[in-house]
């Protein structure tokens, strides 16, 4: 079951439920979700950890099962040490018989996004087409400190995304336990309705693929470098780290 982990400490910033407080030596990064508004908050934060010259950063994703993707590319904007991203794959999959009216429609809605959107992005790929993102790194308030990162079995989704990212792309130390989205990508991108042909149902069916690392076979969450109890509090994991580190 959730816990909630408890912060005894005034935030210097807070949006959401995630929060920014210094701790020590160290700048914590409590990320319990990624929503759009997030993005400024996030550029907030870097601002204030380079005001307040901190060298560590601890970023908490425990319990983070995702949200917006746009959150999480800005996030690690900040903090990537060269340009990173991700592909998008629409697989040529048999579905569209089973699709109601309702999942036709937003099925159609999500291909004309990508496909007129983005149609310099796209190419076409033996399993469907596919298309590329990639981003820089910010040059401003970006952080070249050490990086710690917490994750749990309820990191997922877009939070993973940023795990791989983060995996691929810095030299952060990963703490807690195995999150549980896929190192090399997950399904979704398009959530459209299908009904099932014997017993009528109505499922939601993920009808894209997000590419991570496309030169990984790994399927399953970051293992972690050293574990810590998913509901440790701060104390107790800066405590581990210092001792992990020594």
């Amino acid at each position: 079951t959730k816990k909630a982990i408890v912060n005894l400490q005034k935030p210097l910033l807070k949006n959401n439920a995630n929060y920014l407080f210094i701790k020590g030596d160290t700048a914590v990064l409590r990320v319990r979700s990624f929503s759009s508004n997030d993005r400024s908050f996030f550029r907030q934060c870097f601002e204030v950890i380079a005001e307040e010259k901190q060298a560590k950063l601890l970023i908490d994703l425990r319990l983070n099962t995702g949200g917006d993707r746009g959150a999480s590319i800005e996030l690690m904007k900040f903090l990537a040490n060269a340009e990173f991203g991700y592909s998008i794959l629409q697989p040529q999959l048999p579905i569209k018989q089973y699709l109601n009216k309702k999942g036709r429609r937003y099925l159609s809605l999500s291909k004309l996004k990508y496909n007129v959107g983005n149609v310099l992005r796209g190419k076409k790929t033996t399993l469907g087409r596919s298309f590329q993102y990639s981003y820089k790194p910010r040059k401003k308030h970006h952080f070249d400190g050490e990086i710690f990162v917490l994750t749990d079995g309820f990191t997922a989704s877009s939070a993973t995304m940023f795990t791989s990212w983060l995996k691929q792309f810095s030299d952060a130390t990963f703490y807690g336990t195995q999150a549980s989205g896929g190192y090399n990508g997950n399904n979704g991108g398009s959530f459209p309705l299908i009904t099932l042909p014997d017993s009528q149902m109505i499922i939601r069916f993920p009808a894209y693929r997000l590419i991570f690392d496309e030169n990984s076979g790994q399927n399953e969450g970051v293992t972690p470098d050293h574990f810590i109890d998913g509901d440790a509090d701060y104390d107790t994991v800066l405590k581990r780290i210092q001792f992990y580190k020594s």
